[in-house]
C-alpha cells in the first residue's frame, strides 16, 4: 500500500500531537479538575466522543486532498475499463 513508509518519527510525532490535544480536551471538558462525582465510564465516553470526531475529520481531510488529485477519468479498479469520474 503506498503511503506506509511513513517514518517513525513522524508517527510519535502524530502520536504525541494527539496526546496533547487530548490533555486539551480533558481541560476543556473539567476546567475546574475532574471531582470525585465523575466516573470512569464518563470520562471514556467523552474521550470516545472526541476521537471518532478527530478520525472523521483526518479521513474527510485525507480523502478530501486525494479527491483533488483525480483525473477527469480514470480505470476502474475491477476491471481496468477508463470511466467518467
Amino acid at each position: 500500500m503506498a503511503g506506509e513508509g511513513r517514518s517513525e518519527p513522524k508517527r510519535r510525532e502524530i502520536e504525541e500531537l494527539a496526546r496533547a490535544w487530548g490533555q486539551l480536551l480533558a481541560r476543556e471538558a473539567f476546567p475546574e479538575g475532574v471531582g470525585l462525582d465523575t466516573d470512569l465510564f464518563t470520562m471514556e465516553e467523552l474521550a470516545v466522543t472526541a476521537a471518532k470526531a478527530l478520525v472523521r475529520g483526518a479521513v474527510q481531510t485525507m480523502t478530501g486532498d486525494q479527491t483533488e488529485t483525480l483525473d477527469a477519468q480514470r480505470a476502474c479498479p475491477s476491471r481496468g475499463k477508463v470511466c467518467r469520474l
